[in-house]
C-alpha cells in the first residue's frame, strides 16, 4: 500500500509539474501574438481543451486496450521492451492531457478580454464579462446534472 501510495503521489507530482512548465514554455513562444492573433488563439484553446478531456475520458479505454494487445499479439513486444526505459503510458497520457488543458486556460484567459471588449458597448465591460462567466457557470451545472443523471 505504501508504495503504490507513493507512486500515485509522485505521478500527479509529475504529471502537474510538467503541466507548470509547458504553460511557462507556452507563454514565453505564444503570448507575444495573443493581441494580433485573437481568434485563432481562442480556437486553438477550444482544440487544446477538446483533446485534453478526449484524452482523459479515453484513458482508461486506451490503457486497456494496450494492455489486451500487448498480451495477446507479438506485434507489441517492442512496447513491453520500451516500456522498461520510458514513463508509463498513463503518465504520458495524463501529462499530455493536462499539458492541453493548461494551454487552452492560457490561450483562453489571455484573449478573453479582447473578445469581451470587441462584443461590449461602451462601459459595460464588467457586465458583459459576469455574465458570460454566468452563462459558464450554467453550462457546467447542467452538465453535471445529465452525468449524474446518466451515471
Amino acid at each position: 500500500a505504501q508504495a503504490t501510495a507513493m507512486s500515485a503521489a509522485m505521478t500527479w507530482a509529475v504529471r502537474d509539474g510538467l503541466g507548470m512548465i509547458g504553460g511557462l514554455l507556452f507563454s514565453y513562444v505564444a503570448s507575444p501574438h495573443f493581441d494580433a492573433h485573437v481568434k485563432e488563439f481562442r480556437l486553438l484553446a477550444d482544440v487544446l481543451n477538446d483533446v485534453g478531456l478526449t484524452l482523459d475520458m479515453a484513458l482508461p479505454l486506451i490503457l486497456t486496450w494496450v494492455a489486451s494487445s500487448t498480451s495477446s499479439s507479438p506485434t507489441w513486444e517492442w512496447f513491453s521492451a520500451v516500456s522498461l526505459y520510458m514513463p508509463s503510458l498513463y503518465l504520458v497520457l495524463t501529462s499530455t492531457s493536462t499539458l492541453c488543458k493548461v494551454a487552452c486556460g492560457m490561450a483562453a484567459g489571455a484573449t478573453k478580454g479582447n473578445i469581451t471588449d470587441h462584443f461590449a458597448i461602451s462601459g459595460n465591460r464588467a457586465d458583459c464579462q459576469s455574465k458570460e462567466s454566468t452563462q459558464e457557470t450554467l453550462v457546467s451545472l447542467v452538465g453535471m446534472c445529465c452525468g449524474v443523471w446518466l451515471g
